[in-house]
């Protein structure tokens, strides 16, 4: 610590000394409620005020100490999956940000207390007062088996310090897999609907709840997610897809749909979250639509669930953005199906005596040949 000594001069100096006195004496008292320093420069300094001047005219010595301010710890959270949830047993996106005064060089990733990877920032973006600036940050992991997860994250920041972890516990269940569930890569909006098989549909339709009518993408905006939610009552139920794409609120610029296998929770409820950052070609938009329709199939892969497209109800909008007052309606053109691929649709389609993955020529769930 430097010690640095300042002559005070007598005579009519005197007044200025008072108000150095004072001016310090605030800086001090302000500290010490504050209890941190929220400037982002490594180089301030407390002033404490050692010796009094004297006001007789003789002078004194008014030391100025340098000490480095009270660190501020980076901290992290995890925006999906959130905790308590279920997620497939498939690869799932881990979505996470932190703060930092000083950066953040990686997110490290444990899984039940283990180290499985790190990663770095993939964007950054102003703070509030008190936290520094804001990085993201996304990982894809797999889970081994059905079971328990203790996720958590934990940050290094730019003097190579790790800060407390944040944690998530999730349930991997048995029942499904979105390999098994999710429809071939390039399904997309057939020109008609298939015919409805009434003696299949339940007596009560099933209508998708979410937690928000709008959301963000991108900066410090919140929320930056979506909650999707229904209630399946019939018991044959095996596989509850959510489709999505985005349209643009100023054109007829469209997506194509993306599908994504909900969750199975209990009392026959299936749930999602959709992080914006995971959503594809999301910034080509600066306000969009974002459309939904929720599918589900029994084992066979038929079709027993098809709710109504949820055309205009939901926007994602870019951080800073607003919904435009001149917004297009979105037409009404048919929504995707679901047709499964030949190696989970429970028939043997070549006729070998051996049904989906049990035929030698089926690498995955999703290969659309039982011949090779």
């Amino acid at each position: 610590m430097s010690i640095q000594k300042m002559s005070i001069a007598p005579g009519e100096e005197k007044m200025k000394h008072l108000r150095w006195i004072i001016l310090g004496l605030l800086v001090f008292v302000l500290a010490a409620c504050n209890g941190t320093d929220n400037s982002s420069s490594s180089n301030s300094a407390w002033l404490w005020i050692n010796d009094a001047l004297s006001l007789d005219g003789s002078g004194s010595d008014l030391e100025v100490f340098e000490a480095p301010p009270t660190p501020i710890p980076a901290s992290v959270w995890i925006d999906a999956p959130l905790d308590g949830s279920a997620i497939p047993l498939a690869p799932y996106l881990l979505v996470f940000h932190g703060t930092s005064y000083t950066g953040i060089s990686e997110f490290e990733i444990r899984v039940n207390g283990a180290a499985i990877d790190a990663v770095p920032p993939k964007s950054t973006a102003p703070g509030g007062s008190g936290y520094g600036a804001l990085f993201y940050s996304d990982y894809q992991w797999t889970p081994p088996a059905p079971g328990s997860f203790l996720i958590a994250v934990q940050v290094k920041d730019g003097n190579n310090q790790f800060g407390p972890s944040a944690q998530a516990l999730v349930i991997v269940p048995e029942e499904i897999s979105s390999e098994e569930a999710l429809p071939p890569d390039d399904a997309s909006p057939p020109e008609e609907l298939p015919p409805q098989q009434e003696e299949e549909v339940p007596s009560e339709p099933a209508v998708p709840m979410f937690d928000t009518a709008m959301f963000y993408y991108g900066g410090s905006c919140r929320p930056n997610q979506l909650r999707a939610e229904i209630k399946v009552m019939d018991p044959e139920a095996y596989s509850v897809v959510l489709f999505y794409r985005l349209r643009d609120m100023d054109s007829d610029t469209k997506t194509e749909w993306e599908a994504v296998a909900m969750n199975p929770g209990s009392d026959g409820y299936y749930v999602l979250t959709v992080a914006s950052s995971s959503i594809p070609d999301r910034e080509m938009f600066m306000s969009a639509y974002f459309q939904v329709q929720i599918v589900g199939t029994n084992g066979a892969g038929e079709e027993i669930l098809r709710t109504d497209v949820v055309a205009n109800q939901i926007t994602l909008l870019a951080c800073g953005e607003e919904v435009p007052e001149d917004a297009d309606e979105p037409d009404d053109d048919a929504p995707p199906t679901v047709v499964p691929p030949e190696c989970s649709d429970g028939v043997d389609n070549d006729g070998d005596g051996d049904t989906d993955m049990a035929d030698g020529r089926c690498t995955s769930p999703e290969d659309d040949s039982e011949s090779g």
